[in-house]
């Protein structure tokens, strides 16, 4: 049973490798941090995985919704430390994205503090002096 669980792992890889392109492209925190490489799976982020049902609650871990397939069975010793390394992994992307969240809540804080009316009469710029 070890091929359902190495296609497992390797979609739990390319959805962290997404993740962590996305995190990259945006110049979210820790783009370019070693350790966040591309693992060599095979396939699209999230391909033919059906959609998670919920979102972990406040407090609660990720791993806490979602399940491996019920067709896997156990994993297989050889791949416990792939599995480890997954999960390391997205405790280290989770809390990147938290801090990309706070940077965005911040950044919109920022941007929202600027009014929105014009002001009456012209607005010159003394790029000189």
């Amino acid at each position: 049973m070890a091929e359902p669980w190495e296609n497992v792992l390797g979609r739990l890889e390319a959805d962290l490798d997404a993740v962590d392109r996305h995190l990259a492209a945006a110049g979210g925190p820790g783009a370019g941090r070693p350790g966040a490489g591309e693992s060599a799976a095979a396939g699209g982020p999230g391909a033919g995985w059906p959609a998670a049902g919920r979102p972990a609650a406040a407090g609660e871990s990720a791993a806490a919704g979602w399940a491996p397939p019920s067709s896997v069975g156990p994993i297989p010793e050889r791949l416990v430390g792939r599995a480890l390394a997954v999960q390391e992994r997205q405790g280290t992307l989770a809390a990147r994205l938290a801090e990309a969240k706070d940077d965005a809540a911040r950044h919109l804080a920022a941007v929202s503090s600027v009014p929105l009316g014009r002001r009456e009469g012209a607005l010159y710029l003394d790029v000189e002096g």
